[in-house]
């Protein structure tokens, strides 16, 4: 038997998430640590914010999030389309790490922080879930 979970609504769960994570961030006092502008169109003047952080795991490479105030999520291979097991693990332990003083793994210190991230465009091709087809065959 295949017991594979699959998420009716990915990219929701996702926002729910990652929401839930920046909400409990401001909380602590935390702030975003990035401004984030797009691809689509150069001269455009569209800038965000976003959250980047790093996962201080075990091997030489540490994964970095860019949490966006929307919920979407960019990681080095593009948009995330559904949480992740590892940012699952990661956004607890982010939060604890802030809790008790620290930065909350937010990305600190470096040269260009006052450099905006730049990240594809994806806003126009972005469709509202429609929720599971509830019709029977035709």
């Amino acid at each position: 038997m295949n017991y594979t979970y699959k998420l009716k609504d990915p990219i929701g769960k996702l926002h729910a998430i990652v929401l839930a994570h920046l909400a409990k961030m401001r909380t602590l006092g935390n702030g975003p640590n990035r401004t984030v502008t797009f691809t689509s169109d150069p001269s455009s003047t569209t800038v965000t914010h976003g959250w980047l952080i790093e996962d201080p795991g075990s091997g030489e490479v540490h994964q970095r999030y860019l949490l966006l105030e929307n919920g979407d999520v960019w990681v080095a291979e593009g948009w995330l389309e559904q949480p992740t097991d590892e940012l699952a693990l990661l956004l607890p332990k982010a939060l604890l790490n802030a809790q008790i003083g620290g930065h909350g793994f937010l990305v600190e210190g470096e040269d260009g922080a006052d450099v905006p991230v730049v990240v594809e465009d994806r806003r126009l091709e972005r469709r509202p879930f429609d929720g599971p087809e509830k019709r029977g065959p035709a």
